[in-house]
């Protein structure tokens, strides 16, 4: 069965409201989807690793400071670099989505980058949201139904991936 896992930092709340429409949104082709939220030190939850391993799909989010990752996302992706060493995400549909009143390209740029490292198929990324940094996560019915959009989408290209016949 397809699993599809969403491994994300949030500080302010943003990328968790983020994370959870695109949940709600893959839920519709692919019936398990997981969200692994990383903590303020950088750690993803240790059952995190193992169902990343199995996982058919990937999606990272992180919010964008100072034009890229914050810290606690790259923290998790350098410690991805023992997955990498056994090429345990290759060929794993990849995704990725941030968040800023700024420029993006730098963050998405990481994010496609950390999945070719690991020899990931990438398949998109989503990126309008209000800024990270306000205190108050606040989105527009047509932010949270892009995130719900591309969440579905993620899922159903994860989907028909792994189900083509060889």
């Amino acid at each position: 069965m397809t699993l599809v896992s969403i491994v994300y930092f949030s500080r302010h709340g943003h990328t968790k409201k983020q994370a959870e429409a695109i949940e709600a949104g893959a839920k519709v082709s692919v019936p398990r989807v997981h969200l692994f939220p990383i903590d303020a030190e950088g750690k993803a939850p240790d059952s995190a690793w193992e169902l990343l391993k199995t996982s058919n799909g990937i999606i990272f989010g992180t919010p964008t400071y100072m034009g890229g990752p914050s810290w606690q996302f790259k923290k998790f992706a350098d410690a991805s670099s023992a997955i990498w060493s056994k090429h345990e995400w290759d060929k794993k549909i990849a995704a990725g989505f941030t968040n800023s009143m700024s420029t993006k390209f730098l963050s998405i740029g990481y994010l496609i980058t950390l999945a070719m490292q690991h020899g990931m198929i990438w398949a998109g990324s989503l990126s309008q949201t209000p800024q990270e940094g306000s205190k108050k996560p606040d989105f527009s019915p047509h932010e949270m139904e892009a995130a719900r959009a591309f969440g579905e989408r993620i899922g159903a290209i994860t989907k028909n991936f792994h189900h083509v016949p060889s």
